[in-house]
């Protein structure tokens, strides 16, 4: 459904350049949810926007079932949609939910259909009436995902829809949204910081560092075998949040990582040779839909 070619952004702030995404490329298979982990700031949410044509590549290509995606392309937004990480500030106060459900049927002069969207997400029909600080955190998400569902789409993004939310509501709404997926044939790219909730929600997973992919594999693959130091350092701090046994300062992942000629990782990988700090390891296929860019002689 999604290919990307050569995906880059880069921000400019006077003589200052951020590279947020850089240079990526992958493929979304119809029907597959894609989980995208990493840390603040390595361009996870960036890379979303840009799918959705919210911000614009500074150089790359984004090709939808094959046709390239333009802002232009009004019947390529309808198809494609987010879900926000902040249900309390991606909904206007001012207006009541049944608006906030019917602007984009409005905009996109298609039947409106409030009252089968809150019933998909679970909402009395009431609700159409209130306004949105009328409602819990979960159920102004459950708003935010109508208001994704109402122009029909295919693929949507979703940015860390349950970052904001309590433990106790977190399931619930990814319970909804494995539902959803299967309802209606949807694809999904999952932005989260939840690495046990990423598991749990997709079926192939890419791990993103200072605006790359440094590792993508089916989930249990990922999971069970990662490859990259920086994806098993992720993974192994996930039974370590109760009880961390070494002071954060000696850890890997709480150095300061400079602008490097090699591997981006290099500086805070605890197996850096002197190839990783002078060439940049390429990220290619080890075995079957796994692919990593590491130089560890155990992946030549």
């Amino acid at each position: 459904m999604i290919e990307v070619h050569n995906l880059s952004k880069i921000y400019t702030l006077g003589k200052t350049t951020l590279s947020a995404v850089k240079n990526i490329s992958f493929f979304l298979k119809r029907g597959t949810i894609l989980g995208l982990v990493g840390e603040s700031g390595c361009g996870k949410s960036t890379l979303g926007r840009l799918l959705l044509q919210l911000i614009q590549p500074t150089s790359g290509q984004i090709l939808f079932e094959g046709s390239p995606i333009a802002k232009s392309r009004k019947d390529l937004q309808r198809r494609m949609q987010m879900i926000f990480q902040d249900p309390f500030s991606s909904l206007n106060p001012r207006m009541t939910v049944g608006d906030i459900l019917e602007e984009p049927s409005i905009i996109h002069s298609m039947p409106s259909q409030v009252e089968q969207l809150l019933d998909l997400v679970g909402l009395p029909q009431n609700a159409k009436n209130r306004f949105p600080h009328e409602f819990s955190g979960g159920q102004r998400q459950r708003i935010g995902i109508a208001r994704a569902l109402s122009l029909n789409p295919d693929f949507i993004v979703c940015d860390e829809p349950i970052s904001a939310l309590d433990v106790s509501i977190q399931a619930q709404i990814v319970n909804l949204l494995l539902r959803l997926r299967k309802e209606l044939e949807l694809t999904y790219l999952f932005i989260s910081h939840d690495l046990s909730m990423v598991r749990y929600i997709s079926e192939e997973v890419a791990v993103m560092y200072q605006g790359e992919f440094v590792e993508t594999a089916p989930t249990e693959i990922l999971y069970h075998t990662p490859l990259h130091p920086y994806t098993q350092i992720l993974l192994s701090s996930i039974p370590k949040i109760r009880s961390v046994s070494r002071s954060p300062a000696h850890s890997p992942l709480s150095q300061t990582a400079p602008s490097f000629v090699g591997c981006p990782f290099a500086p805070r990988c605890p197996y850096a040779t002197t190839q990783c700090r002078q060439e940049k390891p390429i990220f290619r296929e080890v075995a079957p839909n796994h692919r990593v860019a590491c130089h560890l002689q155990s992946f030549k």
